[in-house]
């Protein structure tokens, strides 16, 4: 009888074994082809983008699949690679929302001031080239005027070439930073022969003649001097303000 029971232990013992390892096969094959499912569902998913303001997602599935060279589908690999040749897009993240959405979070290069030149380009706060079109028209930026317009100098998507600009780019941003008013009252900025840099404020077309050293000073002094206008309660209609010579300000109004 001990011999008997110890017989059935360890056929019940091989049978379970058998058995686990048929579960644990079928679990493996089923998670397989599980997984298979899934990828194939994200080879064609459903793309929502977050955080855009300029373009909407339209916008940008019509630039991925125009930059496509393959008339098949792009699949998700192909479209995040795309995506970052978009000149307006400073960086982006992408999330899986299953099972068959991708979420892509961008941040957008906002315009901060514009090349007069044709075709005209904006400039972002890092001077990073995007072209001008209808969707960037409500954005109020600075006019720059009379730099080089040499088309090799404004790469689309990339930063600017010209030495002038960046450096026109570095104290606006600070400006924008500092005295956010005084930025936003710039209607247009050029340089003339001599490399001077001449403002003109939007709100009276006044003209500020920089001249071409101590920029960022002069600026402080400029904020200053609107101040210490709006303090005493006086009303001038200034026709331009010369800011070129040491301690002083000469005022000429209209």
């Amino acid at each position: 009888k001990r011999n008997y029971s110890h017989m059935q232990t360890k056929h019940f013992i091989m049978i379970y074994n058998f058995l686990s390892v048929v579960i644990i096969f079928c679990l493996i094959f089923w998670t397989s082809v599980w997984w298979s499912t899934k990828k194939q569902v994200f080879n064609s998913p459903t793309i929502v983008f977050n955080g855009a303001k300029i373009f909407n997602n339209k916008h940008y599935f019509e630039f991925v699949h125009n930059k496509s060279t393959d008339n098949k589908e792009v699949n998700i690999a192909q479209f995040k690679k795309i995506l970052l040749e978009h000149p307006f897009i400073q960086v982006f993240r992408t999330s899986n929302r299953y099972p068959d959405q991708i979420i892509i979070d961008i941040k957008e290069r906002e315009p901060f001031a514009l090349i007069n030149k044709e075709p005209m380009v904006l400039l972002d706060k890092n001077g990073y080239v995007m072209p001008y079109n209808e969707n960037s028209k409500h954005f109020n930026v600075p006019i720059l005027s009379k730099f080089n317009t040499a088309p090799e100098l404004y790469p689309e998507g990339e930063k600017t070439l010209s030495i002038k600009v960046i450096d026109i780019i570095s104290w606006l941003k600070l400006l924008n930073i500092n005295y956010p008013e005084l930025y936003s009252e710039i209607s247009e900025i050029t340089l003339t022969n001599e490399d001077e840099i001449n403002l003109i404020l939007a709100n009276q077309a006044t003209k500020v003649i920089l001249g071409n050293k101590d920029t960022l000073e002069k600026l402080k002094i400029l904020q200053k001097f609107k101040e210490l206008i709006i303090k005493k309660n006086k009303l001038l209609d200034i026709a331009y303000l010369d800011m070129r010579y040491e301690n002083q300000i000469i005022v000429k109004e209209n």
